[in-house]
């Protein structure tokens, strides 16, 4: 996100005739579509700072369930989380990975890493042909 001081810095050059759209964005170093929506935005509203960004899909999933599922799996990832709140689900009352990940969306505060633990193995060069085979232990 660009600063509000950029944003006026870019808009002042454009106004007063410093370049054109691309000119102007090569030289604060932001594309011409950029240069062009905050120009528009600036002359139809008055306004520089950012628009509200997106809201999306409200997750299903309610805060209650989602400690529930917390304090009963530890330190879930959040494959984890999908497998065990899928369990007794059924159809559309799944969710998908991806519902775990938007705390605004699920009102819980702290993102849940999607990344799924694995294994760590060792490898070392065999004198057979210079492959690698896992190390025993």
């Amino acid at each position: 996100m660009y600063s509000i001081e950029l944003r006026e810095r870019v808009i002042n050059a454009y106004e007063s005739g410093q370049g054109s759209y691309p000119a102007i964005g090569a030289l604060f170093a932001v594309g011409e579509a950029t240069v062009k929506r905050w120009v528009t935005r600036y002359r139809k509203d008055g306004a520089v700072t950012p628009r509200p960004r997106g809201g999306g899909t409200l997750s299903t999933i309610g805060a209650s369930e989602i400690e529930r599922l917390l304090s009963q799996l530890g330190d879930p990832t959040a494959g984890e989380l999908t497998v065990e709140f899928n369990r007794s689900r059924r159809g559309s009352a799944r969710v998908h990975v991806s519902s775990w990940s938007c705390p605004r969306q699920t009102g819980h505060r702290e993102q849940v890493d999607y990344a799924v633990p694995l294994p760590r193995i060792a490898f070392a060069t065999t004198p057979v042909k210079g492959s690698l085979a896992p190390l025993a232990g």
